[in-house]
């Protein structure tokens, strides 16, 4: 009973209503999500970069609700001490929601310019545009008119099935970035400092989001995020914090926690045959919703990150606290343009 309440409260939310806010698909890992919250960040780390995450929620509840993302931003131009870059990035998206299979599927592309504005800090601009489609399939739909007062009967027509099966729209956005670095990263020192804030504005076109034609459209998204590294000196050990917050519509999400990074073996100073390693446990909170344990292993080039969301929201009557899986990868690649770019210890 709680599954069918469930998956008919969530088709009348995304199906139905001509005034339902639209809403979006997120991570909690959103540091592996960087371009994709703000196209500003294209290109803010020396690196060039490649991303692919992986989400699977609900599944105790419902059909699971399942996101896939990929993503990559490097520098066009080179990037030095005295003089700006251009950089771009790219993200594509494909996120499956319940049994009605409701699908959107996306790619964006975003430009940034970063200039240096102090011996250890730059500042960054950027803006993505891209194309969106977003699909429905009624067939596994069930419907309240389908219930005639005792049973369900299939035979019943459906509510909501005179809608198109697919529409398609256009997504435009900006954003800002500020960083600051400095000290040494290495285990004999380990002062360093990193810190980087930002903001964005995403649907800035507010497109046309609705099957039926009734003038809904997503709603405006603005996101302030930040994160920091701060080295124990002379130790292996860093702390790493950071907060999300994202507001869109009538609802909001934020986020904050820390995780501590322990590394493990650090790369070669000389040679480069030796790689880094590093491992960080961490736990964020969603504000209201759910605690979310993560840990981070780091092997060179690849960081892998796994991390699961434990409802304790009044969900939990329904799902058993089982909210959603999430595993991130990024790999750090060599780039013409920046030499020894991709060192990242």
């Amino acid at each position: 009973m709680k599954k069918q309440l469930f998956n008919l409260v969530m088709v009348s939310f995304c199906l139905c209503s001509a005034k339902v806010v639209a809403q979006d698909f997120h991570f909690s890992q959103f540091s592996m999500t960087p371009t994709l919250i703000n196209p500003a960040a294209a290109g803010s780390e020396n690196q060039s970069r490649a991303f692919l995450n992986y989400r699977n929620q609900w599944r105790s509840i419902s059909a699971p609700y399942t996101t896939v993302h990929a993503s990559t931003d490097m520098a066009l131009t080179k990037n030095n001490a005295s003089k700006g870059y251009l950089a771009a990035g790219l993200d594509v998206t494909n996120d499956q929601a319940g049994t009605s299979k409701l699908r959107h599927l996306q790619a964006t592309v975003s430009l940034a310019y970063h200039t240096r504005i102090g011996e250890n800090s730059k500042l960054g601009a950027g803006l993505y545009g891209g194309f969106a489609q977003r699909s429905v399939n009624y067939n596994d739909l069930r419907w309240g008119s389908q219930y005639d007062g005792n049973t369900y009967n299939a035979g019943l027509p459906g509510a909501g099935t005179d809608g198109a099966n697919s529409i398609a729209f256009a997504d435009l956005g900006a954003g800002v970035i500020w960083s600051y670095s400095k000290g040494e990263r290495y285990m004999t020192g380990n002062d360093q400092q990193k810190y980087t804030l930002g903001f964005s504005v995403l649907h800035a076109n507010r497109p046309s989001y609705s099957f039926f034609d009734t003038g809904e459209r997503l709603n405006l998204k603005t996101v302030f995020h930040g994160e920091a590294l701060i080295g124990i000196p002379n130790s292996g050990l860093s702390i790493v914090p950071g907060f999300m917050y994202a507001g869109q519509g009538s609802l909001s999400e934020v986020m904050v926690g820390t995780r501590f990074r322990l590394l493990l073996e650090q790369e070669s100073n000389y040679t480069g045959f030796q790689k880094g390693k590093a491992i960080a446990f961490g736990t964020y909170y969603r504000v209201g919703d759910a605690f979310i344990p993560s840990v981070h292993l780091e092997m060179g080039k690849l960081e892998f990150c796994m991390s699961y969301d434990f409802t304790v929201s009044t969900l939990t009557e329904a799902n058993n606290a089982r909210g959603g899986m999430e595993i991130a990868l990024r790999y750090l690649f060599a780039h013409p343009l920046q030499k020894g770019a991709a060192k990242r210890y």
